[in-house]
C-alpha cells in the first residue's frame, strides 16, 4: 500500500502554530494537529481533508486545536456523518466550549481522551503499553512529553522512516536530545519544524499576488507582506550539540531537514523528503526581482489552471468525436489542446496586462495633484486583514479589520481565524527581526499593536468573526513588558460565555486586564450612554423591566464606557442592532472629535445603523453578494454591493469601504466594479473595495474612486486560480446540439430532423435562443403588439433582422437549481430618441459579441437561452430581456456583458444595464423595474 507523510504548512508569521501533518495510507487520511490556518492551507495546497476520518491532537491548547472548529464545520457542511477525535484529557471540554458556534447536528463527533499516565508500560518508558488507536492500516501510541529520567526508548520492530520535530532550537541543540535522536539510527529522516530553521515564507502566496499587481497602481496602499527566503538559524548550526554550555560533536551525522510547506516524505516505498507541487505560485524569489515582475505580468503557466482547462477541452472534444465516429487515437491529443489554450491565455493576458499598465499611467497622472500631505502617524490607518465571508479561501481570509489612530490606540473590528498570523505577517515582529522589513506606514510591530489595543469588537457569534480571538488574547497576555492599559472587549453574551469557559483551558487574561463589555449595553438608543437627540435634550438611559442583576451589569458597563472615552479620547462609542440571522448582531460606531467610523458587521441594510452612523467619516460595510444575488442576500441576512453603497449615501458617509465578500468570487466579482462606478456617479463619495493585508489611509480615500478603471482592466486579465469550474473552455453537460469543433472559439449547431436550417457562428460560443414554456416575442408582429400594448404608437420598424434560426428546446439533466437568470434593460440615449424594436436575435448578437470580446477567457464556450424580450410595462420607454444560463456560467455572462461598450441599433445608441445572475426569474423581473 502506498503511504506518505505530508506537512501542510510550517511555523511562520502566518502560521505560528504546531504544523498540521497528514498521514496518507492508500485512500485513508489521518490528520495530526489542527492549529489555526489548517483549513485555509488545505485550500491553498489542494489537500482534500474530506477523506480525513481521524484527527489526533498532541495537546489541548490553541496552537494544536485552533483550526479544529473551522475544519469540523467544513466537514459538516460537506455532509460528513461522523468524525473521530483523539487527544489528551480536556479535549472534550475544549470542544464543548465551542458549541455555540461550531456544533453541527448533522455530524456526530466521537471523542477519545487519552489519560495522562494511564496505560503506560511497567518498564517506565512513558509509552502506552497498548495503542490508543488501531485500524486496518496502523496503530498509534501516546508518548507523554518529558517522561521520567529513568525512561528509555521502547523496543521498536523497525527503524522509523521519519520523525517530525516541532520543538525549539534550544532543545534541538541539547546533547541529550541529539543523543536520543541518534537512537533511531542513521537512516531516519529528522524533519525540523520551528521558527528558527524554517524560512518565514508566505504560507498563502495566492493572496499576495493581488497586492503585487495593485502595487503598480498605488505602492503606499498595496504592498506585498514581508517574507524571508532564508532561515534565521540554518540547520548546519545543529551539527554540534551543547551540554552545560559547552559545544561538542556527538555521533554520526543526522539526516536533518527543515520542514517546508507542501513537503512529502514517502513511507512506502521509502524515500527522502520532497516538495509536493500543488500548482500554487509560491514566492520563492524576492519581491523586487525579475521573477516577481513575471508573476505580476501573468508571464507564467499556472499548472492547476492548464490541467483543468485541458481536461475539460479533451472531454468535450472526445464527446464530439464519439458522435462523429472519430476514434480517440485519431483525434488530436492533449498536448495540442494544451498548447493552443496556453498560447491563447498568454496572449490575452499579455495584452490585458499592458492595458492595465496604460490605465495605471493615466490614473497616476490624473491623481498626482491629489497627493495627501497628512503624515501616516497623524492619519487614520485602516488595515483590512481579512475580507472574506463564511470560510477562508486562498485569496481571502475571513473578516478582520484593524484601525490605527494617532491618539486613541489601536482598535480591532472582528477577529476571524488566523487574525494574529495576519497581523504578524503584515507588521512583523521585532523579536524575530521581521519588523524592519514589514514596510508598515507607522513603526509599530505586532507587539506594539497588541500592547496599544484599546477596544476589540466582536459583532456576533458566527465563527468567521471570532475564531481568531483566543489567539489574540493568548499572545497579548505573553507580552513583556505588560500593556499599561486594559483591553475592552465588546461582544455578545454568547462570546463572553465562550471566553469565560475557555479560560479554564488556557489563561486569557479575563481576570487581569481584559474587560468584557456587552454590546447591547452600548446601544445608541437603549444603552447606558444613548445618543442625545438633535434638539439637545437630555436622555434617560432605558431601565424599565430589567432585573437588579442587569441593572448592576449596566452600571458597570456605564463605568467602562467612561473609561473607554477617557482612555481613547472618543466622544462616543455606540452599537446599533443590525439585521442578520439570529439575534444579538450589532454594528459599531466610534466618534472622535476629529473623525468617526461606522462598522456594519454582517447585516442587511439596517435603519438603526444608518441612524447611529449619520455623517461618519468612514463607513466600513459588508458587501457579501452581487446585486444580482438579492434573493440569496435576503435569505442569508447579507447586503449586496449596491445596497451597501446606498446605505453609505443615506447615512451621509464621507467615505465607504466595502468588505466581507463572498468566497464565490475568488478575487473580486468583476461586475461589482461596474456597480461601483454606477452607484458612485454623481455622489462624489469615494468608495473602496477591500483586499486582504492592505492599509487604507483615510486621507487617501479621495483618490480611490479613480482606481476603478485600472481594477477593471486587471481583473479582466486575472483569470488565474478561479476555482468555480468556469475556467475551462467548454461547458460540460450543455445541450447536445452544441459541441466544440476544431479550434477553441468556433462552434457548430448540428441539424436534426424536423428542425430549421442549421446555423454556424465563430467566436467563443454558439448561443441558442429558447423559451421556458411561454412563447417569447420572436417575430416582428409580436414585438409590435408588445409595444402597442404599452401605449407606444411611434415607428416600430425593426432595426435588426435575425440572422440565425431560433429554436425551442429543453436541456436534459439540469434541475431548476442548476440555472441562473440575468436581465438586460435597454433604453435609448438620449431618452427622446425613437425606441427601436429589439428582437431576440439582437440580444443573441450582444451575447455573442460579449463572449468573443473576452476571447473565451471568461468561462470559454457555453450556451445561453433567451427566454423573453418585451417592452417595459412600467415606462414603455425601454426593452427588457430575460436570459437563462447554466449556473456555472452566470457570473461569466454577467461580467462579459457588463464589459461591452454601449450598443447601437440603426443609429440609436442604447444604454444597457445588466442585472443578475439570480436564482429565479421573478427576482430578475423585479430588478429590471
Amino acid at each position: 500500500m502506498l503511504a506518505d507523510l505530508r506537512v501542510l504548512h510550517v511555523p511562520s508569521s502566518d502560521t505560528n502554530v504546531l504544523p498540521p501533518v497528514i498521514l496518507q495510507l492508500g485512500a485513508d487520511r489521518y490528520l495530526f494537529n489542527v492549529g489555526e490556518g489548517t483549513s485555509r492551507s488545505s485550500t491553498q495546497r489542494k489537500a482534500n481533508l474530506s477523506r480525513v476520518t481521524n484527527i489526533f491532537v498532541s495537546r489541548v491548547g490553541w496552537e494544536a486545536i485552533g483550526g479544529l472548529p473551522g475544519v469540523l464545520m467544513s466537514m459538516a457542511d460537506g455532509q460528513r456523518a461522523s468524525e473521530s477525535l483523539h487527544g489528551p484529557q480536556g479535549l472534550r471540554y475544549a470542544l464543548a466550549t465551542m458549541r455555540t458556534y461550531a456544533k453541527r447536528d448533522i455530524m456526530k463527533l466521537n471523542i477519545s481522551e487519552i489519560p495522562a499516565q494511564a496505560g503506560t508500560s511497567s518498564a517506565g518508558t512513558g509509552i502506552t503499553a497498548s495503542p490508543v488507536f488501531t485500524d486496518d492500516n496502523l496503530a498509534i501510541y501516546a508518548v507523554p512529553l518529558l517522561p521520567s529520567s529513568a525512561a528509555k526508548r521502547a523496543e521498536q520492530s523497525r527503524t522509523p522512516q521519519a520523525i517530525v520535530h516541532a520543538v525549539p532550537t534550544g532543545v534541538l541543540k541539547d546533547a541529550r536530545y541529539q543523543s536520543w535522536m541518534r537512537t533511531f539510527g542513521p537512516d531516519c529522516h529528522h524533519i525540523v519544524a520551528n521558527h528558527d530553521v524554517c524560512a518565514n515564507k508566505l504560507m498563502y502566496p495566492s493572496s499576495a499576488t493581488i497586492p503585487l499587481r495593485l502595487s503598480k497602481l498605488d505602492e503606499v496602499m498595496f504592498k506585498v507582506p514581508q517574507y524571508q527566503l532564508t532561515p534565521r538559524s540554518p540547520l548546519s548550526a545543529l551539527s554540534s550539540a551543547t551540554t552545560n554550555g559547552k559545544t561538542e560533536e556527538v555521533g554520526f551525522p543526522l539526516k536533518l531537514g527543515a520542514a517546508e510547506a507542501d513537503q512529502v516524505i514517502p513511507l512506502q516505498p521509502r524515500g527522502g523528503p520532497k516538495r509536493y507541487h500543488s500548482g500554487a505560485p509560491d514566492f520563492d524569489f524576492p519581491v523586487n526581482s525579475e521573477e516577481a515582475d513575471k508573476l505580476a505580468a501573468f508571464d507564467f503557466d499556472t499548472v492547476e489552471e492548464t490541467e483543468q482547462q485541458v481536461q475539460q477541452l479533451v472531454k468535450a472534444k472526445a464527446k464530439n468525436n464519439s458522435k462523429n465516429g472519430v476514434t480517440a487515437s485519431s483525434a488530436p491529443g492533449t498536448d495540442e489542446l494544451g498548447a493552443v489554450r496556453n498560447t491563447r491565455l498568454r496572449e490575452a493576458r499579455k495584452q490585458a496586462w499592458q492595458d492595465y499598465l496604460d490605465v495605471v499611467k493615466r490614473i497616476k497622472f490624473d491623481t498626482a495633484p491629489l497627493s495627501s500631505d497628512v503624515a501616516p502617524e497623524k492619519d487614520i490607518l485602516v488595515t483590512t486583514l481579512g475580507t472574506g465571508s463564511a470560510a477562508p479561501s486562498k485569496y481571502r481570509n475571513v473578516i478582520s479589520t484593524l484601525i490605527q489612530t494617532p491618539s486613541s490606540g489601536t482598535i480591532l473590528l472582528d477577529a476571524g481565524e488566523s487574525t494574529y498570523g495576519l497581523l504578524r505577517r503584515k507588521f512583523g515582529c521585532r523579536r524575530d527581526g521581521t519588523a524592519a522589513e514589514s514596510g508598515a506606514l507607522v513603526p509599530q510591530d505586532i507587539d506594539d499593536i497588541l500592547r496599544e489595543m484599546r477596544v476589540l469588537f466582536i459583532s456576533h457569534i458566527h465563527a468567521d468573526h471570532h475564531i481568531g480571538l483566543i489567539r489574540i488574547l493568548l499572545e497579548r497576555r505573553k507580552l513583556q513588558p505588560r500593556p499599561e492599559h486594559p483591553l475592552y472587549l465588546v461582544g455578545t453574551g454568547f462570546v463572553h460565555n465562550y471566553l469565560e469557559e475557555y479560560e479554564h483551558v488556557e489563561k486569557l487574561g479575563l481576570d487581569e486586564d481584559v474587560v468584557l463589555v456587552l454590546n447591547e449595553h452600548l446601544d445608541h438608543q437603549t444603552g447606558v450612554d444613548p445618543t442625545p437627540p438633535s434638539d439637545g435634550t437630555s436622555v434617560t438611559p432605558h431601565t424599565n423591566g430589567i432585573s437588579r442583576g442587569q441593572q448592576q451589569a449596566r452600571s458597570e458597563d456605564l463605568a467602562h464606557v467612561s473609561a473607554i472615552k477617557s482612555l481613547t479620547g472618543l466622544s462616543a462609542i455606540h452599537t446599533a442592532r443590525v439585521v442578520h440571522r439570529g439575534s444579538h448582531c450589532y454594528g459599531l460606531v466610534l466618534r472622535h472629535p476629529d473623525w468617526s467610523i461606522t462598522y456594519s458587521g454582517d447585516t442587511r441594510p439596517a435603519p438603526e445603523l444608518i441612524a447611529a452612523g449619520r455623517d461618519c467619516s468612514l463607513l466600513i460595510h459588508e458587501a457579501t453578494l452581487e446585486d444580482g444575488q438579492l434573493d440569496m442576500a435576503i435569505g442569508k441576512g447579507h447586503s449586496t454591493f449596491g445596497e451597501a453603497i446606498r446605505v453609505g449615501h443615506e447615512m451621509g458617509a464621507q467615505n465607504i469601504l466595502l468588505t466581507h465578500f463572498s468566497q464565490r468570487y475568488p478575487k473580486m466579482a468583476r461586475s461589482s466594479l461596474f456597480a461601483l462606478q454606477k452607484q458612485g456617479q454623481g455622489k462624489n463619495v469615494p468608495i473602496a473595495l477591500a483586499f486582504d493585508m492592505v492599509t487604507y489611509p483615510l486621507s487617501r480615500f479621495g483618490r480611490i474612486q479613480g482606481y476603478t478603471p485600472a481594477m477593471e482592466a486587471l481583473f479582466a486579465a486575472d483569470t488565474e486560480g478561479d476555482e468555480d469550474g468556469t475556467a475551462a473552455g467548454v461547458a460540460d453537460g450543455a445541450d447536445e446540439k452544441i459541441a466544440a469543433s476544431g479550434k477553441t472559439g468556433q462552434g457548430k449547431q448540428s441539424k436534426k430532423p424536423g428542425q430549421g436550417e442549421s446555423s454556424k457562428s465563430s467566436g467563443a460560443a454558439t448561443v441558442v435562443a429558447g423559451t421556458l414554456g411561454a412563447a417569447a416575442a420572436l417575430d416582428d408582429d409580436k414585438a409590435v403588439e408588445a409595444t402597442e400594448a404599452n401605449g407606444d404608437k411611434r415607428d416600430t420598424k425593426p432595426l435588426f433582422e435575425p440572422s440565425v434560426t431560433l429554436e425551442r428546446y429543453t436541456r436534459k439533466g439540469l434541475k431548476p437549481s442548476d440555472w441562473r437568470y440575468l436581465g438586460l434593460h435597454l433604453s435609448p440615449s438620449p431618452s427622446t430618441a425613437t425606441l427601436p424594436v429589439i428582437l431576440p436575435a439582437y440580444i443573441l448578437s450582444l451575447v455573442h459579441t460579449a463572449q468573443t470580446a473576452t476571447m473565451g477567457v471568461l468561462g470559454g464556450a457555453y450556451n445561453v437561452d433567451i427566454l423573453s424580450t418585451h417592452v417595459s410595462a412600467s415606462d414603455g420607454r425601454s426593452w427588457h430581456a430575460v436570459l437563462r444560463v447554466d449556473a456555472r456560467h452566470g457570473q461569466d455572462l454577467s461580467s462579459s456583458l457588463s464589459m461591452l461598450p454601449a450598443p447601437e441599433v440603426g443609429g440609436v445608441r442604447l444604454r444597457m444595464r445588466v442585472v443578475g445572475p439570480t436564482t429565479s426569474i421573478q427576482t430578475v423581473q423585479s430588478l429590471l423595474l
